[in-house]
């Protein structure tokens, strides 16, 4: 009887946990077709993640959708997710959204815009919020497909590119660019020169590593 009831369980939790991957639809949402031929033969993923994942979407009316199908389409800055029909739609006016590959939003990577326009990005462009204390660590990650053919070849190869740009976002509402090195993030962080020295030393962090810039920002806030 035992073995009955946790087979019973087991089937009911991949159930649920295969109808949160292909999400609920946002059905009252205005989307845009996706032109996925464009991506067509080529080397590489325009996409944060190339599956659906469901997520949380917070538009900027307030209202919010959870365990939607989503991908993000770094190339365009676009919100992706999943039409009634299966077909992929790209929403407007999405204020933040969340990936949680497993299901559990508190544990999900973070992207949100209204941040003040910086070098190429506007207040519409998304970011990755690594630290979202006080004072908030942002990537950006922008995609480009680069094509190249080699001397008397008719195939034109296409491959997708990626680089990534840091900031941070002071309780003032100013935005600033950082390269990942101490003199430009001591630069953005005046008068705590000697508490984050110590930090960095005796924890041993390399802050070209995304985990250990973020452990400093975090830091950085407790003072």
């Amino acid at each position: 009887m035992k073995r009955i009831i946790v087979l019973c369980f087991v089937i009911v939790s991949l159930t649920a946990f295969s109808s949160m991957g292909q999400g609920m639809y946002m059905q009252d949402v205005n989307g845009r077709p996706l032109l996925t031929s464009v991506y067509q033969n080529v080397s590489g993923s325009p996409y944060f993640n190339p599956d659906w994942i469901p997520g949380k979407v917070i538009l900027s009316d307030a209202r919010t959708y959870e365990n939607v199908g989503l991908k993000y389409d770094e190339i365009n800055d676009d919100v992706i997710y999943k039409g009634k029909d299966g077909s992929a739609m790209a929403a407007d006016n999405v204020k933040e959204f969340r990936l949680a590959p497993y299901g559990v939003v508190t544990d999900s990577t973070v992207f949100r815009n209204g941040f003040p326009a910086v070098k190429s990005n506007t207040a519409k462009s998304f970011y990755e919020v690594l630290v979202d204390g006080k004072t908030k660590l942002l990537k950006k990650t922008i995609k480009t497909i680069n094509t190249s053919r080699e001397y008397n070849s008719a195939t034109v190869d296409k491959t997708v590119v990626a680089s990534a740009t840091y900031y941070l976002f002071h309780p003032s509402g100013n935005i600033a660019f950082i390269s990942k090195d101490k003199k430009s993030v001591f630069k953005e962080l005046p008068g705590k020169e000697a508490e984050l020295t110590a930090f960095i030393s005796s924890n041993k962090l390399n802050l070209k590593n995304d985990a250990d810039l973020v452990k400093l920002i975090v830091y950085y806030n407790s003072l």
